[in-house]
């Protein structure tokens, strides 16, 4: 392709040349424009015409490429302006996710844009000061807020007026060499609905792929620039210059690798004749191997445009390339996919000056000196190795100052996060303040109904106080007829009380009648003697086996009497106090009959034993204990237990004539038949007590029976009267209510009463425990334990509270009547 068609294929709008070799941004500015490209006089009369803007995104990396080439192809003269177009987030992050903007609060969202948009201008000012930094230029930024990208940068035209614009074609990803139009969709946007009197270029990854001509009329020109690759432009500049290759072929040969090219060039252009300006100073970030061939392509160039060419010696250019090499660094050449954009050229002159050049090297005929000359240059290019390992140095140094930035950006990120942490707590304390907020609102409501419940009972309480008023009203009337009546009947009770009194001095006269004759057929009675074998036949010889208890006072065994079951109880006979007391005791107890003491059969003087009734279910304190595993009794039968036993104590206490007190009463004495209807036994150390007026004619000079169930009076005096045995009653009584151990209970029971807290001493195994009838029980137990004598009732009071108690449970009703 000859240098006339790759002009034109340029455009004739276009402020820039096409070149994308990297060279010097001042050489770029100097070069002369061709008329196509160069703006006119007329448009650089307009502000807005000597402005280039050049669309940019936020990310600086992503726009650099195009900025480069912007700045590379731009004259010092034309102004450069930043254009940004801001499209505000509508997903904001919040607490480690994102939620759309129109679901937050508008503090919160004005927020974040704000912190977005501090960063946006923090990144366009970046744009400005790279601008100033790598050509000093002068630079100015204009950014528009929009909902869209497209419409911002079209709006920002027909604001402003812009008539040159710069953007990208597409992403520098999606860059290929064969890219003749805009890829992206803002840019197809653009070029469509911008106003056409502004002129756009369309770059991609720092290479111009098309333009959109100016036009009045309405209607924009799109024009294409195909991407020449860079062996290709070398090779058609080389071909156009006409140089003889046989002459490079030689001149090549005395530069080994790099080096070679470089003064390849340099020797070419002085050669010509041309003045060899200062070249652009390297930038440190660029390795060697871009800076050599740019370096080939910028003297290439500059053979191209020298305006006249004569015959210099060689010694003058290596003169002026020594000279020059103090100033000199190595330039680097950005490589984009491999291709190059070759300036544009004037064909005319440029063919002059090739034909002009090779006619003059052909006629120095200065081989000889050009070798000798460019051996020492190839020394002086070891000298400028050094000097580009110290620009390395530099580099370095560079680097660690960017290191340093980037630990102030990081500190400057933490600040940062810390930030967005306290204002995370913020919103949490406000969260939880906003919570008992509403626990808060939630216990007003409630404490609300709470009052409208009052309310409404209040109503209600005064209804009933009215109607109590009402009653009362009706109570006092029933009253006072009851008052009259009362009247009437006192009268009717004199007369009454006064038959009643003589009823029961006729009662009293019969009852004595009847114990008389009472006593005249028990005294008839009679009960069977066994002989000591018949026991021994009984019992197996008294064998160990058969024993079911063992006391004090002699062994309880098990034995069969002919077909009768039965209980033989052999006394100890030194603990006797004589025969004559044994059989007079004999014929007393023999005489008595209740239906809850056990039943004497018979005796055997011999043995000293006395045969009683056989009881299945054991004694009351096997029950209690649970022994053999037996089901515990219910409170029904407990109640039925302890009437029980108080009515025989007050059979025993209440002969007129002789009171018999038992002395031993505890659980294992009181014995339980197939039905649970207790017997009282072991009458072995009882007493009969001649009374008269409770005065107690029996004393007892050490002490009998068991410990914990004995009347404290009666261990500290060692008179026994019948008050002995409801000490001893109280305590049982008091087991039947609990089913606790017998030592400390009447303490233990006495504190819980106090306490209000019954219901936890009571034995729960029993069942469920009717309260008041437990709370009465409690009560008369704790009264029978008393430590003096004269606050314990007798057996007679003790009854009259049971009776109806036995009653109210709907136990089977106890009798009294037998006599002794």
């Amino acid at each position: 392709m000859d240098r006339k068609s790759s002009v034109s294929s340029v455009g004739s709008s276009s402020f820039f040349s096409t070149g994308s070799s990297r060279s010097s941004l001042r050489e770029v500015e100097e070069e002369p424009q061709t008329p196509e490209a160069a703006p006119s006089k007329k448009e650089g009369e307009n502000g807005e015409d000597d402005k280039i803007h050049v669309a940019v995104e936020k990310d600086f990396k992503l726009s650099k490429a195009n900025l480069v080439w912007v700045l590379k192809n731009t004259p010092r003269t034309k102004k450069i302006v930043i254009v940004h177009v801001h499209v505000p987030s509508q997903m904001i992050p919040m607490m480690g996710a994102w939620f759309p903007a129109d679901q937050l609060k508008s503090q919160e969202v004005s927020a974040y844009w704000q912190i977005e948009k501090a960063k946006m201008e923090k990144a366009v000012n970046e744009y400005v000061k790279r601008c100033s930094i790598i050509k000093e230029v002068q630079a100015e930024k204009l950014v528009i807020e929009a909902d869209d990208v497209c419409q911002g940068l079209v709006q920002l035209i027909a604001q402003h007026k812009i008539t040159n614009l710069v953007m990208g074609a597409a992403a520098d990803k999606k860059f290929w060499k064969k890219m003749k139009e805009p890829m992206s969709k803002k840019a197809l946007l653009v070029q469509e609905q911008a106003d056409p009197s502004c002129n756009l270029w369309f770059v991609c990854k720092g290479n111009l792929i098309c333009t959109r001509e100016a036009s009045p009329t309405g209607t924009g020109k799109m024009q294409t620039t195909r991407v020449i690759p860079r062996a290709v432009s070398a090779q058609s500049e080389r071909s156009n210059s006409k140089t003889p290759p046989s002459f490079f072929g030689q001149l090549f040969n005395f530069f080994p690798n790099t080096s070679q090219e470089k003064f390849r060039h340099q020797s070419v252009s002085a050669a010509s004749g041309s003045s060899m300006p200062d070249l652009p100073h390297e930038d440190p970030g660029e390795s060697s191997s871009g800076s050599r061939e740019g370096i080939v392509i910028d003297l290439w160039d500059r053979i191209s445009r020298s305006p006249q060419s004569s015959a210099y010696s060689m010694h003058s250019v290596n003169d002026e390339v020594l000279s020059s090499t103090s100033s000199m660094q190595v330039v680097r050449d950005e490589i984009n996919g491999g291709t190059l954009v070759l300036p544009s050229l004037h064909d005319s002159e440029d063919s002059h000056q090739s034909l002009t050049l090779n006619h003059n090297m052909e006629d120095a005929g200065l081989d000889d000196e050009l070798y000798k000359d460019l051996q020492h240059a190839v020394k002086e290019a070891n000298n400028l190795t050094r000097e580009a390992y110290e620009e390395a140095l530099r580099r370095q140094k560079a680097e660690r100052d960017l290191h340093d930035a980037a630990q102030k950006v990081k500190t400057a990120e933490d600040l940062y996060s810390t930030e967005m942490k306290q204002r995370k707590e913020i919103e949490e304390r406000l969260s939880n303040e906003k919570r008992e907020m509403e626990e808060l609102r939630k216990q007003q409501n409630e404490m609300f109904e709470a009052l409208q419940k009052a309310d409404k009972q209040k109503a209600t309480l005064e209804q009933q106080v009215i109607d109590s008023k009402r009653i009362i009203r009706d109570l006092e009337n029933k009253l006072s007829d009851a008052h009259y009546l009362l009247i009437s009947l006192q009268s009717e009770y004199v007369e009454l009380r006064r038959e009643r009194d003589d009823a029961v001095k006729k009662a009293e006269e019969l009852h004595q009648k009847l114990e008389e004759m009472a006593t005249s057929i028990q005294g008839e009675e009679s009960f069977f003697e066994f002989s000591y074998s018949q026991l021994e036949k009984a019992t197996n010889n008294f064998d160990d086996s058969l024993k079911i208890g063992e006391g004090g006072y002699g062994s309880v065994y098990k034995g069969t009497l002919g077909q009768k079951t039965v209980a033989i109880k052999k006394l100890n006979s030194e603990g006797m106090q004589g025969q004559k007391e044994f059989h007079k005791e004999i014929n007393v107890l023999s005489k008595l009959r209740h239906p809850n003491l056990v039943n004497l059969i018979g005796t055997c003087v011999e043995a000293w034993a006395l045969v009683y009734a056989f009881f299945p279910n054991g004694s009351l304190e096997d029950r209690l204990t649970c022994k053999d595993n037996t089901p515990p009794l219910t409170w029904q039968i407990r109640i039925r237990v302890a009437a029980e036993i108080c009515s025989a104590l007050n059979f025993l206490h209440s002969n007129k004539h002789l009171s018999v007190v038992h002395g031993d009463l505890k659980p294992a004495n009181i014995l339980l038949d197939a039905n649970f209807v207790s017997k009282l036994g072991d009458f072995g150390i009882c007493r009969l007590v001649q009374s008269n007026n409770n005065t107690t004619l029996y004393r007892c000079t050490h002490a009998m029976g068991t410990f914990v169930y004995m009347d404290p009076e009666f261990l500290a005096s060692g008179e026994i009267t019948p008050l002995s045995d409801i000490y001893s009653f109280g305590i049982i009584l008091l087991r039947l209510l609990t089913g606790r151990s017998p030592f400390g209970i009447n303490r233990a029971v006495q504190q819980a009463l106090n306490k209000g807290c019954l219901s936890d001493v009571l034995d729960a195994s029993a069942g469920n425990w009717p309260y008041v009838e437990a709370e009465q029980l409690t009560c008369l137990g704790l009264r029978c334990c008393e430590i003096t004598r004269r606050s314990r009732p007798d057996a007679g009071e003790a009854w009259n509270l049971l009776e109806p108690l036995v009653r109210s449970v709907s136990l089977p009703e106890l009798s009294l009547k037998s006599s002794p």
